[in-house]
């Protein structure tokens, strides 16, 4: 079972392990990383990595991976991961579609979420959830 987490919607406090995953992918895509006083070195947000890598698709993609699998792990079983494509647009280099999937595990069973990202000039223009589950 995962962790009971605190949301800030009308949930209030959720464990069951697909909401938590998907909760914890949506905190990341839409938090800025200004929200917080106390954590503001110590917090990636999803705004400021792609910030960072306007430039470079494979370091985006890396370090992206990186951060939302460790952000899952503090929630979830030792072999969830996070795994991110970014795409970007062939007629458009400012624009990319990132696609994000979440596997992670409580008491041995297997949970996806995913999401799929548009951005413009590092802008977060739309987010879609992807329908993994058939």
């Amino acid at each position: 079972m995962a962790k009971f987490i605190p949301t800030l919607g009308p949930k209030g406090w959720i464990n069951e392990p697909q909401a938590v995953a998907d909760y914890i992918l949506t905190s990341f895509l839409t938090v800025n990383k200004s929200q917080s006083n106390l954590f503001r070195d110590r917090s990636d947000s999803f705004q400021s990595i792609l910030a960072e890598h306007t430039n470079d698709v494979f370091g985006l993609q890396v370090r992206l991976q990186e951060v939302l699998t460790a952000k899952l792990l503090g929630t979830f079983e030792a072999n969830s991961v996070a795994e991110i494509k970014v795409t970007p647009l062939e007629d458009k280099p400012d624009q990319f579609k990132i696609n994000f999937l979440g596997r992670v595990y409580a008491d041995g069973v297997e949970y996806l979420i995913g999401k799929l990202v548009h951005t413009v000039d590092s802008k977060v223009v739309q987010i879609n959830e992807v329908n993994i589950n058939g």
